[in-house]
């Protein structure tokens, strides 16, 4: 757990420019996080997971017009941001940043040919991949 803590403290230093425990403050006391725009969030998920600003967007559960209108984060979008953090460093911790932006864009037949990154929006999806991380950790090739 030494390097998924470090990946996560890491990411999270450099994506909110706040310790992971002020973003748990922040989700747990309901109040929008004003430490970086949604702008700044969108740009630094896309450039951690290698992937478009569009899908980031999608994968906050982000509208353009919320986007342009509202820079504020609100608990919601916050509590995305963190889970999905929380998701890169653990596969980061097993198989190392770099092979990670590979592994999350690349069919699994563990998930039915679904690429992980796409799965990550959704709490089934979330659920389906704790468990196959479950097993990359205990040794399993997927």
């Amino acid at each position: 757990m030494g390097e998924y803590l470090k990946t996560r403290n890491q990411l999270t230093e450099s994506i909110f420019n706040t310790s992971f425990g002020e973003v748990e403050t922040a989700i747990f006391s309901n109040q929008p996080f004003k430490q970086t725009s949604l702008n700044q969030l969108t740009e630094d998920l896309a450039k951690t997971f290698g992937i478009g600003k569009v899908k980031t967007t999608q994968m906050l559960g982000i509208s353009d017009s919320r986007k342009s209108r509202n820079q504020s984060i609100s608990p919601d979008i916050l509590d995305r941001a963190a889970s999905y953090i929380q998701f890169f460093a653990r596969v980061s911790s097993i198989i190392g940043a770099d092979a990670t932006k590979q592994w999350l864009q690349s069919p699994k037949q563990a998930l039915k040919g679904a690429c992980p990154i796409d799965l990550l929006s959704t709490r089934l999806g979330q659920s389906q991949l704790g468990d196959m991380l479950t097993a990359l950790e205990d040794g399993a090739y997927l």
